[in-house]
């Protein structure tokens, strides 16, 4: 074959199939892990346009021989990396640096991905485009039930948060800009900030590169048991949004009625006007402004209606979930305040 005809096949090929490296940062899922690198290594990609790269922000469990044992049976490179744990972005950042595909895919360790994810994400990356982001479905493992302190993302529609769970990105246009926003890093207890997803998806935008949310590309991210601590406090989170919103207004459209962080936190308000209102005028009337929250938390109580019965469980789930909720309030009431941006 001549030299101009090599050329255009390669041409083609980058083309057709750009190179593409499947980001995934992990800390202590080794119990999952295992099970995402699986749907990695069966995508129906072809294997020498394609490489993994595993971060870990210094694990205590198996990471490291999961991630061998993957790279073992891999037709392509499986690199892994350690590091301090400083959250996500640093370890996305990293694995940026150490990319060698045009297309970065990122997805986290306790997803599931459909064997044609990489396929779909890559061929929309059509000129003009600098990101492209799908749906994060909730599932449960059947070998891994979760207890009721658990951690789930669920993203089924094109909220504007560009969760890094499903998203795809140039890597040229990341490195443009900078990569993602380190200070959007860990809290002193380990939990992450978050927002550091959001905050890069908006600043590509704003370099005047397009978006596209692919519906028919999701991903499966698994619910998984946390520490009772991690769970009452992971609501704090929400005093990232204010924020957000504040320097992205757009965001606003992807809020419950362009205010509230969700139509559950919403309903809370409405229940914190019922009790007070209740306390205040004595009128037991108000106490109705209570249901509709109490109606939407229902779903969690399902299994405990039925048989066996454990009645003396839903007001023992009632009473965890309003603590979350009144960690949640404050959280975002007082962000709101501080950047002078209503995200309730």
């Amino acid at each position: 074959m001549n030299e101009s005809a090599a050329n255009g096949r390669d041409e083609s090929a980058q083309r057709d199939h750009p190179r593409v490296t499947v980001i995934v940062p992990t800390y202590n899922r080794a119990h999952t892990l295992g099970g995402t690198l699986d749907t990695i290594l069966a995508q129906d990609y072809p294997a020498d346009r394609l490489e993994v790269i595993v971060v870990d922000n210094s694990s205590t469990d198996n990471t490291e021989g999961v991630v061998r044992a993957a790279a073992a049976r891999s037709p392509f490179p499986v690199k892994f990396y350690r590091k301090e744990n400083k959250g996500p972005a640093a370890s996305r950042n990293l694995a940026i640096r150490e990319a060698t595909g045009d297309v970065l895919a990122f997805t986290d360790s306790d997803c599931s991905l459909p064997r044609d994810w990489v396929r779909r994400g890559a061929e929309l990356m059509a000129d003009g485009v600098g990101l492209v982001a799908g749906p994060v479905r909730p599932f449960n493992h059947p070998d891994r039930i979760p207890s009721f302190f658990a951690h789930q993302t669920n993203h089924s529609r094109e909220d504007f948060i560009y969760a890094t769970a499903n998203v795809f990105y140039r890597r040229d246009v990341v490195a443009g800009i900078g990569g993602f926003n380190e200070n959007y890093g860990a809290y002193p207890w380990g939990l992450p900030v978050g927002g550091e997803d959001t905050d890069l998806a908006w600043r590509v935008k704003r370099a005047g590169f397009r978006s596209v949310y692919a519906e028919d590309n999701p991903v499966f991210h698994e619910a998984t048991t946390v520490s009772v601590g991690n769970w009452l406090i992971e609501p704090i989170r929400a005093q990232i949004m204010p924020q957000l919103v504040k320097e992205f207004p757009e965001l606003r459209a992807g809020l419950w009625n362009r205010y509230f962080l969700s139509r559950g936190s919403a309903f809370f308000y409405l229940l914190l006007a019922g009790v007070a209102g209740g306390l205040v005028t004595r009128k037991p009337g108000a106490l109705l402004l209570t249901v509709p929250w109490l109606l939407d938390q229902a779903p969690m109580i399902s299994r405990d209606v039925g048989k066996p019965k454990r009645w003396w469980r839903i007001p023992v789930k009632y009473g965890l979930m309003t603590e979350r909720y009144l960690l949640q309030t404050a959280a975002s009431v007082f962000s709101s305040i501080r950047h002078k941006t209503p995200v309730l």
